[in-house]
């Protein structure tokens, strides 16, 4: 599982203020301007969420209004009442720790937002955030979700809409 990479990268940050950012997601926000939302805050965790096009396959965040607070998780793999509206706000694979959190990663294998995130919330109520965006932020992770995303961007970029002024190159 995401939990003992997430460990790995803490230890190597120590106790300083940390970003991660899952390797099969594109995005569009203005990665800076989040962080410095997420500082302004004082939350421990902030986690980057967005509405989207498939809620009831992805897991998503249960906030609180207008504090943007995380009280819970709603995960795909639970069971969901379809004919109830749901909050759409999908967790985009972008998180934000201030430096105590990053101590706090345990040293197991699992899900980081499963047996940390949540428990966290669990444990400290009020202390994880979301960062609400409207921005492009895809899952990239299969073949099919790569080309849409390629189609998307050439889209974007011919109608000059989508300015990359970064090149990142992620490894796995």
């Amino acid at each position: 599982g995401t939990l003992g990479a997430f460990r790995l990268a803490a230890s190597a940050i120590g106790d300083k203020p940390m970003i991660i950012v899952l390797g099969d997601i594109l995005f569009s926000f203005n990665l800076l301007s989040v962080y410095r939302r997420f500082l302004q805050s004082n939350a421990k965790l902030g986690l980057v969420v967005h509405p989207n096009s498939h809620p009831f396959d992805s897991d998503l965040a249960i906030t609180t209004w207008p504090a943007k607070r995380i009280d819970s998780i709603s995960f795909k793999s639970q069971h969901r009442d379809d004919s109830l509206p749901i909050n759409n706000l999908a967790i985009a694979g972008v998180y934000f720790f201030d430096g105590a959190s990053v101590v706090a990663i345990p040293d197991v294998s699992g899900d980081f937002v499963r047996d940390f995130v949540a428990l966290e919330i669990a444990q400290n109520p009020g202390s994880v955030i979301a960062l609400n965006t409207v921005h492009l932020c895809m899952d990239v992770g299969t073949h099919d979700r790569l080309e849409r995303a390629e189609k998307l961007v050439r889209i974007l970029e011919n109608r000059g809409k989508w300015q990359s002024k970064l090149r990142v190159l992620f490894c796995d």
